[in-house]
């Protein structure tokens, strides 16, 4: 169970959250966009494979960082939604620029002509970007821009 800190963290990126206990609480007819899962790291890691190797035909298991792990229909992931607003404004992949933390944005950095791994981030993010951009603590993505667009 999560303590109401938690509760109001996560409604501030997620309007509709529900808290279950067991899967089968959950009503068959709702449309669920994503199960977000918590355990500490070392957990959360064992809890990622053996869903990636028992689900990953149909089901994504990826790590968000602190402690988080979401599930998600495979092909549904930051790059996906990306690609469909480019395309919808006329922008090319290699003109984007994209920062990330965790592991849900590894997709979106490799489709990004400018990616960047926040300081702060794991490994396997540093891995795929292109750049590195200073922690979020130190306002690292606003660091970025401002010399992109010339501004202090």
């Amino acid at each position: 169970s999560m303590d109401q800190a938690d509760k109001d963290d996560i409604r501030i990126y997620y309007r509709d959250v529900q808290e279950i206990d067991q899967f089968t609480d959950i009503d068959p007819t709702d449309a669920i966009l994503k199960v977000c899962l918590t355990a500490d790291d070392e957990l959360a890691q064992v809890i990622q494979d053996r869903f990636n190797e028992k689900y990953g035909d149909c089901i994504r298991g990826t790590s968000s960082g602190n402690m988080t792990i979401d599930l998600v229909h495979k092909g549904i992931n930051k790059a996906a939604g990306i690609a469909e607003m480019l395309k919808h404004y006329g922008i090319e992949q290699k003109d984007l620029i994209a920062f990330g933390d965790g592991e849900n944005d590894i997709d979106m950095l490799k489709a990004c002509g400018y990616s960047y791994a926040m300081k702060n981030a794991n490994e396997k993010t540093k891995a795929v970007a292109k750049y590195e951009a200073p922690s979020n603590d130190d306002n690292g993505v606003l660091q970025i821009l401002a010399k992109y667009l010339d501004v202090e």
